[in-house]
């Protein structure tokens, strides 16, 4: 299985039915492209989608860029949410870290790992870890 197949595995799933044509046609696309059925439709609606924002917005009252940014707040909510268990993960076997090493291990820079310890401090001190900078380590309490 490709790396493009494994990703798309962990998809929603829809299920939808074609005519013998469109399925004809989807069928020697996927053979021709080597890709799943699936991943034929995932592209072509994908591509209709991108081509075609005039007509989301008209016909469905869809904005691309309302739905562009609904994602990324998703996404970083998501994002900030698993850094903050790998925090708190870390931190129940370390007592203090160097600043750098933290953001490397966390795969982040260090600006932004003090920002998120700054901005979420009250959210990790709830989940009962207390952190503190001294000189450039970051210490439990």
């Amino acid at each position: 299985m490709s790396s493009e197949e494994n990703k798309s595995s962990n998809l929603p799933r829809i299920t939808v039915s074609v005519d013998f044509f469109d399925e004809t046609v989807i069928k020697l696309m996927a053979e021709k492209m080597g890709k799943s059925k699936s991943e034929i439709l995932r592209n072509i609606l994908n591509e209709w989608i991108i081509t075609n924002p005039d007509i989301l917005e008209s016909k469905y009252g869809i904005l691309s860029v309302d739905v562009r940014r609904e994602i990324q707040l998703r996404n970083k909510e998501r994002k900030i949410s698993d850094d903050l268990k790998q925090i708190i993960n870390f931190f129940n076997r370390v007592k203090s870290i160097d600043i750098d090493r933290l953001a490397e291990k966390l795969v982040m820079s260090s600006k932004t790992l003090m920002d998120i310890i700054d901005q979420y401090g009250d959210d990790l001190e709830q989940k009962g870890l207390k952190l503190g900078i001294e000189g450039n380590l970051i210490v439990k309490y």
